[in-house]
């Protein structure tokens, strides 16, 4: 069984996958490694792993990787584990160039080995609850709100704030984009700060998205209209509330809609599917071992990744501010 992993990159986010890999009841942690060579040597103390002197030696000690670092340094460590048969987990949604994406998805294939690509939406617990209401959606809007983080960016609010966003979209609507209206506002440099953007989908589907990294609140929330349900997923608050239109019935107590000219009356019936306490990471680096494990591909990880990339790319095209 596989269930040696390393560390690589030691960045904030790394601190809790540590911790994770370290109680985590398949997975081994062997060591870490990191340019900072006295915060490494810290870590290793703290968790009682091995300080690795080069990544070379991380990957020839290690069954599998979980990169956690920066986006230059993550791409050359995704790509020297590939390169050496390694299983590779990145923390960090794909915002490489789609000329090094590409690479890495032609390296996995070659090696034959696992790639799980950061997810955290699709693991968020009101996310899973919501998808029984998920089917033939017409219309969806998303808000992605963040607080200014105090410094300039080198990418877009885009690329900074909504992979996940674009990831989830392309999960849940399984059609290609047929057209992008994007606008957007630069405020603090010259990459925009906010956007307002329309997806028109092949099969019909529409999404509207809201992002902002200057907002007084932070909010990641999406609303899905189907055939039969309204859905309405808080990922920040873990909360997902189903709202139906049904016939009336005067013993329900419910919000009574009338559309008059004799028409029968209806009502709006919500519900709030449970929400399990469950840990997003955790669940990534438990889906990541059984499919290493289970010598099973993850399905569409690197895919759906490059081609939520790719829509992120076509929208930084269409921006005009």
């Amino acid at each position: 069984m596989i269930q040696a992993i390393s560390v690589i990159g030691l960045s904030e986010p790394a601190l809790t996958h540590l911790r994770l890999l370290h109680e985590h009841p398949h997975w081994q942690l062997k060591g870490l490694y990191d340019a900072d060579v006295r915060l490494m040597q810290d870590l290793a103390n703290q968790f009682q792993v091995k300080a690795f002197a080069s990544l070379e030696e991380a990957i020839n000690d290690s069954q599998a990787l979980a990169i956690t670092g920066s986006r230059p340094g993550s791409f050359e460590s995704a790509k020297q584990a590939i390169m050496g048969g390694k299983h590779v987990y990145l923390e960090k949604p794909i915002t490489h160039p789609l000329k090094e994406a590409r690479y890495l998805q032609n390296l996995i294939q070659e090696a034959g080995v696992v790639f799980f690509g950061a997810q955290g939406h699709r693991y968020n617990p009101a996310f899973i609850a919501a998808l029984p209401y998920l089917d033939q959606i017409d219309f969806i809007e998303i808000n992605r709100l963040h607080a200014y983080a105090g410094s300039s960016t080198n990418s877009s609010v885009v690329l900074d704030l909504l992979m996940d966003e674009l990831h989830l979209l392309l999960f849940l609507v399984k059609s290609n984009v047929r057209k992008i209206h994007a606008v957007g506002s630069a405020y603090v440099g010259k990459e925009s700060d906010v956007v307002n953007l329309r997806l028109e989908f092949e099969n019909g589907c529409v999404a509207v998205i809201n992002a902002s990294r200057l907002a007084s609140k932070k909010e990641s929330r999406f609303k899905a209209y189907g055939k039969e349900h309204m859905v309405d997923v808080h990922l920040s608050d873990r909360v997902t509330e189903i709202t139906k239109v049904k016939p009336h019935s005067s013993r329900s107590g419910n919000r009574v809609l009338d559309p008059g000219n004799g028409s029968p009356k209806k009502e709006l019936a919500r519900d709030y599917p449970l929400i399990l306490p469950t840990n997003t990471i955790n669940d990534e680096l438990t889906t990541f071992h059984t499919s290493v494990n289970s010598h099973r591909r993850i399905n569409d990880s690197i895919d759906l990744a490059i081609k939520a990339l790719e829509l992120a790319y076509a929208i930084e095209e269409k921006l005009h501010f």
